[in-house]
């Protein structure tokens, strides 16, 4: 597999997981909406934006 192919095919992997990632937080906020006071769901949404935080400054051009 040339580089511009493989290239192609790992940015349509992480397109895809992206849209699994925006299905995730959208089940997460359902089930937090069942039970509101629990504050590990909080901590979750925090864990996963301190994550994406950190692949964004990795990634920034």
């Amino acid at each position: 597999m040339d580089l511009k192919t493989r290239y192609y095919y790992k940015s349509n992997e992480i397109e895809k997981k992206l849209t699994t990632l925006r299905k995730v937080v959208r089940k997460h906020n359902q089930v937090f909406n069942k039970n509101s006071q629990n504050i590990g769901f909080l901590g979750d949404l925090i864990n996963l934006e301190n994550r994406l935080d950190e692949v964004l400054h990795f990634t920034s051009m």
